[in-house]
């Protein structure tokens, strides 16, 4: 090596450690900026240095970018119920990538290994969620038509998703991502400590205050913490021994604290019934399983005495308010009856194929606990399918994540790691009995499309010999149910 070389070899060395430093500096005084001004633009700025350049090095980094928008829920524009996210942008330039060879240069980038059953039962709702606006359409005016259109956009984008995070390329990021889903899930930690610490008391609308990066709503922050706390939880239980186990033990508990400080009551009853579901399947009468009972109890104990969830409770059932339930809940019991006598009173056409996407807002209720008459939504995912699909509409969307639950715990025979989307998954749902999981209200922005994208890179094609691959093994696992 010429005396040449070696200089500019140093010099490079230089440079690199200078720009390092540097560029460690301005994201230091971007974070002690946005401490002062609480203006979480500055948090995008050493982000958006870093990834521009990176992009033309390293094109698959649109794929984390877009996994990385999900954590920020504060729309592009909104107005009303129509809105437009990053995510929304940054998942059409990951399809417009992909599809151009840009994202991808391997010649199997469209080979696909999805579930065509579970991609049958999208399309198939999606063509009865066109059907039903379509037949409601002559009965609202222009802006009420545009956000329903919007929904369908949205729905479009979701079966894109599908398709696309179902290509084998796609799916060789799938740990990586994961790996990054913590990560980010980490370094929202410090974003809640500080809201936590903000708040005087741990009343339950002190408690609803806290949103971390994920927008207005408190349920969005334990919605998007559930992910974590699934995969960290279970990769603990996976490797206990392993050197990242104390990471994933203190990510488990953080997640568990993030949505218990969330004041969430809808994700803590799903995550408790996922957690009693999945015991039923999976306990046998061991001594270990003894302990790990045992543990559970202890742990729960434990949990209601040093956390928050008296302070829900207490403030559920004993409300200053009302003197009885809280008026969020009063509210919810309202909605639910209202929903539903409207869904026996409407049209047989209606019941059939519902009122079209976006419209339960449009309907005018008689009895309301509030002195406004329309509600944003059912405050229950499988009323509000209902009510907006009709009953063709929630048999498949039914269908449909019935079939995910079945093939996800099929899987997670042989892929430990698809047990935690199976906890993950059933939660969000179980939750859904008191919040809009898995559609398009802009509260929880692009929460289904985020739950797609991983749920098309986790689910794989296999048909072992492991699993629910019998007649009788599908009878005893519908035995169980």
């Amino acid at each position: 090596m010429t005396l040449l070389s070696l200089f500019k070899n140093q010099l490079f060395r230089y440079k690199f450690y200078f720009s390092f430093i540097l560029f460690g500096l301005f994201s230091f005084f971007c974070i002690y900026s946005f401490f002062q001004s609480q203006k979480y633009f500055f948090l995008f700025i050493p982000f958006l240095l870093l990834l521009v350049p990176l992009f033309f090095i390293y094109p698959q980094v649109l794929v984390f970018m877009l996994f990385a928008s999900f954590y920020w829920v504060f729309h592009v524009w909104e107005k009303g119920y129509f809105f437009i996210s990053w995510s929304h942008i940054l998942f059409v330039l990951t399809m417009l990538g992909f599809l151009s060879n840009h994202l991808f240069t391997k010649k199997n980038v469209y080979s696909i290994s999805l579930s065509r059953p579970l991609l049958t039962l999208l399309l198939l709702f999606f063509g009865i969620a066109v059907a039903s606006f379509l037949l409601n359409m002559a009965t609202h005016p222009a802006n009420e038509n545009l956000t329903s259109f919007s929904y369908l956009c949205n729905f479009v984008l979701i079966i894109v998703a599908f398709i696309i995070f179902s290509s084998k390329d796609m799916k060789t990021f799938k740990n990586i991502i994961i790996t990054f889903i913590l990560i980010l899930s980490t370094l929202e930690l410090p974003v809640l400590f500080l809201q936590v610490m903000a708040i005087s008391k741990h009343s339950l609308g002190s408690l609803q205050s806290i949103t971390g990066t994920f927008g207005s709503h408190h349920s969005m922050l334990a919605n998007m913490m559930t992910f974590p706390l699934g995969f960290s939880l279970f990769k603990l239980l996976e490797k206990p021994k392993s050197k990242s186990s104390f990471w994933f033990a203190a990510l488990a508990l953080a997640s568990l604290y993030s949505i218990i400080f969330s004041g969430s009551r809808s994700n803590l009853i799903g995550l408790g019934v996922a957690i009693l579901f999945i015991g039923f399947l999976k306990i046998r009468f061991k001594p270990v399983h003894l302990l790990y009972l045992f543990a559970f109890l202890l742990g729960l104990f434990l949990l209601i005495r040093f956390s928050p969830i008296h302070h829900l409770i207490n403030g559920t059932i004993h409300s200053s308010d009302t003197g009885s339930l809280d008026l969020s809940s009063l509210g919810r019991i309202f909605i639910w009856k209202n929903c539903w006598n409207y869904y026996l009173n409407a049209t047989l056409v209606q019941k059939l194929f519902g009122v079209g996407m976006a419209n339960l807002m449009t309907i005018p209720f008689p009895i309301f606990i509030l002195p406004s008459k329309f509600a944003g939504g059912a405050h229950n995912i499988f009323l509000h399918v209902l009510i907006e699909t009709g009953f063709i509409g929630f048999v498949i969307f039914m269908s449909f994540y019935i079939s995910v639950l079945i093939k996800l715990y099929r899987q997670s025979t042989y892929d430990k790691t698809v047990m935690a989307y199976f906890f993950i998954t059933l939660s969000l749902l179980l939750s859904g009995f008191t919040q809009e999981i898995f559609w398009f209200q802009p509260v929880f922005g692009c929460l289904w499309l985020y739950h797609t994208c991983l749920l098309a890179l986790i689910l794989d094609n296999k048909n072992g010999k492991t699993g629910l691959d019998t007649a009788g093994e599908k009878a005893r696992f519908f035995a169980k149910l």
